[in-house]
């Protein structure tokens, strides 16, 4: 037994010295950095959606899209993306409930893909002035976000990518660590304040 495992020692040795030589080549890749931005709630289509003028191929806005004041009300009034952003304060909800409420418009959770209908309805809740239902639904025009607008020039967007759970930023925030623990390239993330 003794010299059994004599013999096997010198293999396993020069097997792990040329896994430990072979890393680097095996794991090769044109990818050095992934940048991620992270952002909050609608801040897509707030910070990025209207790079579609620049980028055709993003999945942003063009002033079509909207939300009613009401879900439930057909006739209520309609609030459509526009390019008039500013910091909003207070900001929209963050519980589940109101993000729930943003995403899907009620508690009925099971339309898929979710309708994103119910920003303007959540906003109204916090602000019956319809001042912040309007603000939720403005987004920057390119120029006004020139660093945003170079990087989505120069690199690409991801404008397909959700979190299997939706919910407040802390968990979000978990998943997103989850996700990018495994990546053999640097990963360099920048968590911007809320907007």
């Amino acid at each position: 037994m003794q010299q059994n495992m004599s013999t096997k020692r010198p293999t396993t040795i020069f097997l792990l010295l040329l896994l430990v030589l072979l890393h680097d080549r095996i794991h090769a890749s044109p990818i050095k950095t992934v940048v991620v931005v992270v952002m909050e709630n609608r801040s897509f289509d707030h910070m990025l959606g209207w790079m579609k003028k620049i980028n055709p191929e993003i999945n942003g806005v063009d002033g079509t899209q909207w939300n009613p004041l009401n879900i439930s009300d057909p006739s209520s009034q309609k609030f459509f993306t526009n390019t008039q952003a500013q910091y909003v304060d207070p900001d929209p909800g963050h519980s589940f409930q109101a993000i729930r409420e943003q995403i899907f418009g009620s508690e009925d959770t099971s339309k898929n893909p979710p309708p994103m209908n119910g920003f303007a309805q959540q906003a109204f809740s916090m602000d019956a002035s319809t001042n912040l239902s309007r603000d939720v639904m403005n987004g920057f025009e390119p120029d006004m976000v020139a660093v945003y607008k170079t990087l989505v020039s120069e690199f690409s967007v991801f404008d397909r990518y959700s979190y299997f759970f939706v919910g407040p930023r802390l968990s979000n925030l978990l998943h997103k660590d989850s996700v990018f623990n495994d990546f053999d390239v640097n990963i360099l993330i920048f968590l911007y304040p809320k907007i």
